[in-house]
Formats: C-alpha cells, structure tokens, sequence
C-alpha cells in the first residue's frame, strides 16, 4: 500500500470534503487531500524541532527552559495533529468493496426425490434469471445425485444450477461444502447422520428447503431486490455522512444503480440495495463524515 508524499509546509487550512466531491484516490486524489495538508503540518513542526534541538546547547540555561517549553508545546501539538491525521483515516473517511450477486427463481424449478436412482434428485421445467438475464430451464430427471452423510452429525449441501455449453444443469455439492461463486443456489439440503444410500436410497430423511429469491414479474418488478450490509470497521459520529458509489463491473444487463434510504443508515454500518438487472456488481463505496 503506498503512503501520502510530505512536504515541510504549513498548511493555512484543512479541507473539508463536500458533498458535490467525486470520490478520488491517489495522491492528488480529494480524497486524500486533508490528510496530505495534516502531513505536510506535522513534518514541518518535525523540522522545526529538529532546528530547536540543534541550537539549544548554544543559549544560556534560562533560554534552554524557555526552548524547551516551547519544544514540549510543539510536540503536544504534533501529537495532536497525528491524533487528527489517524482520525481522518480510520474513522472519518471509511471504504471498503462490495459485491452483490442478483440471481434467483422467476417460475418453476422445483426439485423432488427420484423414484427411480439412489439419492438422486429431479428438477422441474421453469426459468431463472442470472448474469443479467432470463435462462429456461428444462425438467430433467436424475439430474444430480446427494451425498451420503455417513458422520455422526448433520450435515448440509448445496443444490444449484451452472451453466455448461450454453445449458443450465442442476449439481449438489459435496457435504458441508459450498457452491462455486457462479452459480445459482436453488436450495439447501439438510442430510441426517446416517443417511446414506442404504439407509435412505429415496432422500426420505433429506430436508429440501428453498433458498433462492423467487421474483415472478423479473425484470419489471422485483419485489426483494438484493443488497449488501456493510459494518464499517470503526464507528462514525452519526448517520449523517455522506456516501458515494462507484461501480467497478458487473456482468450483464443495465448499468447498476445503488439506493440507500435514510432508515438504512447508522453510524456503524448501512444497507445498500441493487437497482436494475445486472449482476455480479463490484461496488467500491466511500463513506465520509468530517464534522466530528
């Protein structure tokens, strides 16, 4: 991580961020430049000390008191600005990355137990959205097979669909595994111990819950758009900071858009939602509150 260049200048002023600021790194970023004006302060009282220090043994003891008060007032000083400096960094302007994935069911896709196969499941004919678009899906039976959970614990796994060639097909993860960030998580499995292909050939004991987000009216309406909640690693002075949104990619779809309301906010973290279809939508936020 690069650190701010300094230069021995004492800064008439320290800016303050406001709300028409583009978010802006780098070191002439506006987002570093407080930070860099505090820099600038403290390695010119750290100059000025060193002068202080260099000629104090050339003054009387009366004048080595009166430097030496000084040196102590410059120092509580610098100490103050460092004070500032790490505040501006840690606590006043906090950001981070977020990543928001916008998948789910439109219609159809439920899984039931084979009849006919150890451990297998079936999927119905339905259709799903992911990538920014709609994909059918067709019925399949056998589609993919559940593991056993011979432990002495229960365990989960993951039903999902992934695109191969063109085609969404249904998988399942190993037990107590995850599935590949690609895909779309249909249901979770719950497997008792014991359940294996002897014990229980027709998935009796397995638990087949749905987790995916159903939005039947996809692309028009979607009446549980997804959103990221993001805990700021140090608490701000209050609700009332203001964020900034800068989209990095997405995968599909339209151009993304952010919303936070004001009852999702607070001074410890906030909830941001995900307008449009895109998905996969690598969010960069700045969040800053320079009045505390």
């Amino acid at each position: 991580m690069a650190t701010l260049p300094e230069s021995e200048n004492w800064e008439a002023g320290v800016y303050q961020f406001e709300t028409t600021d583009p978010v802006q790194g780098g070191p002439d970023g506006i987002d570093n430049l407080p930070n860099k004006q505090l820099a600038n302060r403290t390695a010119y009282l750290k100059a000025h000390l060193e002068d202080l220090r260099t000629s104090v043994e050339a003054v009387g003891v009366e004048g080595q008191n009166a430097l030496w008060i000084a040196v102590e007032q410059a120092l509580a000083f610098a100490g103050l600005l460092e004070q500032e400096l790490q505040r501006n960094q840690t606590v006043r302007h906090q950001e981070g990355v977020i990543t928001l994935q916008n998948r789910g069911i439109i219609r159809g896709c439920g899984l039931s137990a084979s009849t006919t196969a150890n451990r297998n499941l079936n999927i119905a004919p339905g259709a799903v959205f992911m990538r920014g678009r709609e994909w059918g899906s067709g019925a399949e039976e056998n589609a993919a097979s559940v593991p056993s959970n011979s432990g002495d614990e229960t365990g989960s796994a993951q039903a999902y669909l992934v695109e191969i060639g063109g085609t969404l097909r249904l998988a399942v993860t190993g037990l107590n595994e995850d599935a590949p960030t690609d895909a779309l998580v249909i249901a979770t499995l719950t497997i008792p111990a014991g359940s294996t292909g002897s014990s229980d050939p027709n998935l009796g004991n397995v638990n087949v819950t749905t987790t995916a987000r159903t939005e039947p009216d996809w692309p028009w309406v979607q009446s549980s758009p997804v959103y990221a909640q993001q805990d700021f690693a140090n608490v701000m002075g209050g609700s009332d900071y203001h964020l900034d949104f800068d989209v990095i990619g997405y995968d599909g779809g339209q151009p993304p858009t952010l919303v936070v309301a004001e009852e999702d906010r607070a001074a410890n973290t906030f909830r941001a939602y995900l307008t449009g279809t895109a998905d996969n939508v690598r969010c960069r936020y700045v969040a800053h509150l320079m009045n505390q």
